[in-house]
């Protein structure tokens, strides 16, 4: 597993080795490779407590200057919706975390602490505190509090999982202890994205470790799991790019949202960033492309230095989805999946063609991703007069209905209502591929009932039906106007559906 050499001046920061790592082989692969530094002061050995969730103090930190545009969009989502991260925990598995820092809270395992939790699965025991600088420089690009250098989401708390030896070594088996550790502790620590930025250096095509019956199936199905848990792994492609396709261990995993880098000044992807089509990759393919270099990063000694690699571009996507979740779960009291948090990036993302390989990678655009999270339905009363409808036998299993939360029908099939405002329908779940035929909108204090043969609401008591509407219309997008409509009565509306 690397960290990726790219990496500029890791600065240890506890525990000294000797003054040149040693290399260790896993099955065939070369993992970590470092330089030494003098080691600072160690810190007391515990695990830490859950953080209560609080009012963001962030609002007014700016982006640093000269910082990619994904950092000045997370700033203006500071500051116009309030996104930080807060009450939500990244889990970074890395070399652990250099929690001294005041960007990164100066204290440990406690509920003022940033960093919040933790564990050293390289040294085995419970202080995730670093001999290399490279987990505190991926988790400064998440959540630092540095009024100079701000993260992306500095109201987010950290979970340390370091898995490197004071030697610098590590293996698969302890990245699959660490996800474990994750699986069991998420709901105590709200842990709501895993960032993993190492890899093996190796170029693949396709998981060949998900049935090795060994750790890399362990960590597939781990990730599988926290998939299921609407938890994201964020993992970097890998900087072994030299003309063909391919990513890392673990990005290589079809359940992970996969990351290569892009060089900011060029808007192109980075030389030496990893990057995997569909054509060849299928669903292991890279997923959103990410600033890899261009800004600066914590080191282990407090200071800011420049970086280079997809380990980078990882975090600022780790980051971004904790925004996007914050804003989600703030409608809908819950996590969005995964697939959904991935298709805000990538539609919101701008296409990044890569003049090597002929790749169309989205790169992500955090502001236009933000604005793809849906809000929550505020309903109106509609302005229309009811026809009332004849009673019918209830069949089914009853749902409430009020007359500001409408029930439409196209094609006899119900879709979602977003939104009813000024007498307009907003509707969000068509049919795909297909015109609309019918057009039914059921409204009113009464209760609906389901009839299981033909799926189709029968009304009751003064359930009234407003709009029954056949004919071919074009193909729906958002809003659709049917104009004076008449009742049976001949009273005529305008409804927009």
């Amino acid at each position: 597993m690397s960290i990726f050499r790219s990496t500029r001046r890791q600065t240890p920061i506890r525990r000294p080795s000797t003054p040149c790592l040693h290399c260790e082989s896993l099955e065939g692969r070369e993992l970590l490779t470092a330089t030494a530094r003098p080691k600072l002061r160690a810190a007391t050995a515990h695990l830490g407590s859950p953080k209560p969730a609080q009012s963001s103090p962030f609002a007014n930190l700016k982006a640093a200057t000269g910082s990619p545009k994904v950092f000045q969009d997370a700033a203006s989502a500071r500051a116009t919706q309030g996104l930080d991260g807060q009450g939500m925990s990244v889990a970074v598995i890395d070399t652990g975390v250099d929690y001294s820092l005041n960007a990164l809270g100066n204290t440990f395992g406690n509920s003022s602490s940033k960093v919040i939790a933790g564990y050293d699965f390289g040294m085995n025991d419970g202080d995730p505190k670093p001999t290399w600088g490279h987990g505190t420089s991926v988790s400064s690009i998440i959540g630092s509090t540095d009024a100079k250098n701000p993260g992306i989401a500095p109201g987010a708390d950290i979970v340390a999982l370091r898995v490197f030896d004071d030697s610098g070594n590590s293996s698969f088996s302890k990245i699959g202890d660490a996800l474990d550790w994750v699986l069991a502790n998420h709901s105590k620590f709200n842990i709501s994205v895993v960032n993993i930025s190492i890899s093996d250096s190796m170029n693949y095509t396709l998981n060949w470790f998900e049935t090795d019956t060994s750790a890399g199936q362990r960590i597939s199905e781990s990730i599988s799991k926290l998939k299921a848990l609407n938890i994201p792994v964020v993992s970097a492609s890998g900087n072994s790019f030299k003309g063909t396709q391919g990513m890392g261990f673990t990005a290589i995993v079809k359940d992970t949202i996969s990351v290569t880098g892009v060089d900011p000044s060029t808007g192109q992807l980075a030389s030496n960033a990893q990057r995997l089509g569909s054509a060849v990759g299928g669903e292991a393919a890279t997923d959103i492309a990410a600033p890899s270099l261009g800004f600066k990063t914590v080191t282990g000694n407090g200071q800011y230095e420049s970086v280079d690699g997809t380990s980078f571009a990882a975090p600022v996507v780790s980051g971004s989805i904790m925004l996007i979740q914050q804003k989600y779960k703030s409608e809908f009291g819950t996590l969005p999946s995964v697939d959904q948090v991935l298709s805000w990036l990538k539609q919101g993302g701008n296409s990044t063609t890569d003049p090597v390989t002929n790749l169309s990678i989205p790169q992500i655009d955090l502001a236009q991703s933000l604005a793809l999270v849906p809000r929550k339905m505020t309903a109106s009363p509609l302005p229309v007069t009811y026809v009332a409808s004849p009673a019918i036998a209830p069949t089914q299993t009853p749902v409430t209905l009020t007359s500001s939360s409408p029930t439409v029908k196209i094609n006899g099939a119900v879709v979602q209502v977003s939104s009813v405002q000024d007498g307009k329908l907003t509707l969000t779940s068509l049919q795909a591929n297909g015109k609309w035929k019918t057009v039914d909108i059921w409204t009113g204090e009464a209760i609906a009932r389901r009839n299981a043969a033909t799926m189709t609401p029968s009304p009751t008591g003064t359930l009234n039906k407003i709009v029954h509407r056949k004919q071919m219309l074009p193909k729906p997008h958002a809003v659709k106007t049917a104009k004076h409509l008449k009742s049976p009565h001949g009273t005529a509306h305008r409804r927009t559906v």
